[in-house]
């Protein structure tokens, strides 16, 4: 009788220690899981915000895909102020539309995606990548 007593306590402890077991492994998948959604919410996060960037390089390269570089020779006079260009008023093209002008007219730099440094821009331009880059449309 004590020996089935014993036994039966000793599948009992078997028992305590496998649901025990199983609710350490339980815990252990819960927390694995919720890391992982943490992760996937944050790749979502950071997939979005890629397709943002993604986006806004796509708009630039259409708004500039236009752009024609104006040779020297076709021009006599600034674009913006059209005052004739002489020795003392030097012909500048800006990196982002490509139009000639005057240095007054075109007194800016800009950070632009075909540069690593800031290049000369003309001040429609100016305006419009300062607007592009703090949101206003």
């Amino acid at each position: 009788n004590s020996e089935v007593a014993c036994g039966g306590n000793a599948r009992g402890g078997v028992k305590k220690r496998a649901e025990a077991s199983s609710s350490a492994k339980m815990r252990i998948l819960k927390r694995s899981c919720s890391e992982q959604e943490k992760a996937l919410v944050e790749l979502g996060d950071h997939l979005s915000k890629s397709k943002v960037k993604a986006e806004e390089l796509r708009h630039n390269v259409d708004a500039t895909k236009d752009n024609k570089w104006v040779a020297d020779n076709e021009t006599t006079n600034c674009l913006q102020c059209k005052k004739t260009f002489s020795v003392s008023r030097r012909r500048h093209h800006c990196r982002n539309c490509g139009g000639i002008f005057c240095h007054q007219c075109s007194d800016n730099t800009m950070p632009l995606p075909s540069s690593s440094r800031p290049l000369r821009v003309c001040d429609n331009c100016a305006d419009l990548l300062l607007q592009r880059s703090s949101g206003i449309k």
